[in-house]
């Protein structure tokens, strides 16, 4: 969305990890033993994204610029390695 700001895609990244970390330690281990065993986001950064009007990506104009989603995302990691 092109009028999401940088707090908005904080808030939405942290609720998909959140939900993500949810379902992995909620599963039924007997379907599904390893549970998620990876997350491939598209794209490193918005200078180079397709989308990038939108600034959809963890890393503003260079790889060396994270965005405030980019710490949400670590955080939520954080906990689901606990």
């Amino acid at each position: 969305n092109e009028k999401e700001t940088e707090a908005d895609q904080k808030k939405f990244v942290k609720s998909l990890m959140e939900t993500i970390i949810t379902k992995q330690k909620n599963r039924d281990k007997n379907v599904n033993p390893k549970g998620i065993t990876s997350i491939t986001l598209w794209g490193l950064y918005d200078n180079v994204s397709w989308r990038y009007q939108c600034e959809p990506l963890l890393f503003g104009t260079y790889i060396t610029k994270p965005k405030p989603s980019f710490f949400s995302f670590i955080e939520a990691a954080k906990v689901w390695k606990k």
